[in-house]
């Protein structure tokens, strides 16, 4: 083990990628004192044996908007606020990195992202609300650096604010001023290529499952091995059946990594290719893997004793699963795709297989799970939403939606190119009230050499982003058109920015290929530069107001519930707001600073936002005593009709 240190803007390096205005160390972002208020609310009555906090993650981790690559330990991306519809790019950053994974937020503010640019370069950055570089690592000179496999592990921020990123052959935990708190080496354990993102378990230790299938957990303190590693009986996942794109990240990833990170994608040949999902509740930890037959899958249900890892359950499915597994709400059923696509359901306690599905989902883009348990995935042209007992809610299909954006294809190039053509190009994230996907608009080449359905990707004339009705999967209104593709995820910030994270392979694959042979209608309309596009709304006052719409339903909600005498879902339906509480005084004070409300209204609405957490905290608290008498569900209906009345003032004073 070995003390490393960070390289800051100040201090030289290879730096060409960014801008001057970032050769310098930001200013601490200043917070509202409403935020602190509003954090402080949340653990006065997010804990008390609840399986997760009221921000919805596992109490291991830090309490922010997304402190993990899928932003739960369950792997839901699910996020419990509202975000903006209509928004403009406020900043783009980071460009000649491609980019997988979200910012991962940070309780200081900080949010952290890894890249994989390679030798010569950092390939692990802390940024601010501002978008502007803090720190980053030292440039990757050799192996013992933190190297360009960073760009498969997305960063993980716990309880106290320390942050955890793996590369090649190493762990690294920093604290958030950007110090090494330690490093460990991976390769005494057996490794040859390191974890796809570590998790924070319910004792606290840091790790996760390693490509090649060791289950590996150490200590946050000193980094030194917790328990004994366990190895997973399984083997390689299948041969890859086709060969990454000669075009594919030229100029923006590593080259020696590009054709592994090619196969982990599509889940090839690696034993694991995905990221664990961690039950909130019991402990217990879900990763698909390669079975010990080729081309056969395992579903592995692994708990984390005191001194031991031991295997609970071990669940055959279908091998070459490059997506990460994802855990119910409930807590009661853990969802996994197949190289063909075909999802499970499985039993979280028992590993009994529940349900498969027939339709095929596609083996690259990992389940997501809506408030409501119904489970999203996405394939190729199409997204597919499964009721929790596995029968179809809607299927939906955007070649219509993508033939209003595009030109037919006309004269002679009808023989070379087919007509538009969507392609499903994010992991699927989903908000309060809608879901948010990257859908590109192309052309599929014709004679296009692919190997397998799951390369194959159209000529990206248009790439867009798509605000989708979690009923029915409509696009809602017009889709914002972002400079290339993204690969990777649509995530909000506190006060109601987004980030869309871009790596370019489908745009750089045809960019160098086909543009110096097509006509301008039909080519790829950037040279792809992937990184960050930070985008901001429109008008914080408009998203303040949807915000707290939401929250007015909720409150109604849960209204309703004390009625009934449902205390449980009263609860559930009050804890939901709580994250979008924080967030639209966030979102007031950006609408203050941008003048769109006055600096006495902005007092204005912090008190009545401070009023309201509290009144509140006191229904909550209320409502987790294990009997509420009558006369105390009369003062509890009282105390939510205060609450909205405080909400009606609110949203009247932003009219």
């Amino acid at each position: 083990m070995t003390k490393r240190s960070v390289r800051s803007m100040d201090n030289g390096g290879p730096n060409l990628f960014l801008r001057r205005p970032f050769l310098r160390r930001s200013r601490k972002p200043r917070l509202d004192p409403f935020f602190f208020c509003a954090v402080v609310v949340v653990f006065c009555f997010s804990q008390a044996g609840a399986e997760t906090t009221d921000y919805g993650l596992s109490a291991e981790y830090a309490q922010t908007v997304w402190p993990a690559g899928h932003r739960d330990s369950a792997n839901t991306d699910y996020v419990p606020v509202v975000m903006a519809r209509e928004t403009v790019v406020r900043k783009r950053l980071l460009e000649g990195h491609p980019i997988f994974w979200p910012p991962i937020s940070g309780p200081g503010g900080n949010l952290y992202v890894s890249t994989g640019k390679g030798p010569g370069y950092s390939n692990f950055f802390a940024i601010s609300s501002e978008g502007e570089v803090l720190w980053q690592a030292a440039p990757q000179e050799s192996i013992d650096d933190l190297d360009s496999w960073a760009i498969i592990n997305a960063p993980t921020v716990d309880r106290a604010g320390d942050v955890y990123v793996g590369d090649m052959n190493q762990l690294w935990a920093f604290r958030p001023d950007g110090s090494v708190k330690w490093v460990t080496g991976l390769s005494e354990y057996g490794v040859d290529i390191g974890f796809m993102t570590v998790v924070v378990s319910k004792q606290g230790y840091v790790g996760g499952i390693t490509t090649n299938g060791k289950v590996i957990f150490l200590r946050p303190d000193d980094g030194a091995l917790a328990v004994p590693v366990l190895d997973l009986p399984g083997g390689p996942g299948p041969p890859a059946a086709d060969t990454p794109p000669r075009f594919l990240w030229e100029g923006l990833m590593d080259p020696a990594i590009k054709p592994h990170i090619f196969n982990l994608i599509q889940g090839w040949e690696l034993e694991v290719a995905n990221t664990p999902a961690l039950h909130p509740e019991t402990g217990r930890i879900y990763i698909t893997a390669g079975g010990v037959e080729q081309g056969s899958g395992l579903l592995y249900g692994i708990d984390l004793l005191d001194d031991r890892l031991e295997i609970a359950f071990q669940t055959a499915m279908g091998g070459g699963s490059g997506t990460s597994p994802a855990i119910s709400h409930d807590g009661k059923r853990v969802y996994a795709l197949d190289e063909a696509g075909h999802m499970v359901a499985v039993d979280a306690h028992s590993g009994e297989l529940l349900w498969q599905t027939v339709e095929g989902g596609g083996g690259s883009a990992s389940p997501s799970v809506g408030p409501d348990e119904t489970i999203y995935t996405t394939f190729q042209d199409h997204m597919l939403a499964f009721n929790p007992d596995g029968t179809l809610k809607w299927e939906k299909s955007y070649n219509d939606f993508v033939a209003g954006q595009l030109p037919e294809v006309d004269g002679l190039w009808r023989l070379v190119l087919t007509g538009p053509v969507p392609f499903m190009n994010s992991l699927f994230t989903v908000g309060a009230k809608e879901g948010w996907m990257n859908i590109v608009a192309g052309y599929h080449l014709r004679f296009m050499p692919s190997g397998s359905n799951r390369t194959l990707v159209p000529v990206p004339r248009r790439s867009l982003l798509v605000a989708i009705d979690l009923e029915t999967g409509e696009p809602i209104e017009e889709p914002m058109a972002i400079p290339e593709t993204s690969e990777g995820f649509i995530a909000p910030t506190l006060d109601g920015s987004q980030y869309v994270t871009l790596s370019g392979a489908i745009a750089s694959i045809f960019y160098n290929m086909l543009n110096p042979f097509l006509p301008a209608r039909f080519e790829v309309p950037e040279e792809p530069a992937a990184g960050l596009l930070l985008l901001e709304p429109r008008s914080y006052r408009a998203l303040a107001r949807d915000g707290l719409a939401w929250l007015q339903e909720l409150n109604a909600e849960a209204a309703r519930a004390v009625e009934d005498g449902r205390n449980k879902d009263a609860l559930a339906s009050i804890r939901r707001g709580t994250l979008q509480l924080a967030s639209t005084g966030a979102v007031l004070g950006r609408a203050a600073g941008r003048g769109e409300i006055t600096k006495e209204r902005r007092v204005q609405t912090r008190v009545a936002l401070a009023r309201l957490a509290r009144v509140r905290q006191g229904v909550v608290e209320d409502l987790t005593e294990e009997a509420v008498a009558t006369e105390q569900r009369a003062l509890l209906v009282r105390q939510l009709a205060a609450a909205h009345h405080l909400l009606d003032e609110l949203q009247d004073s932003l009219q």
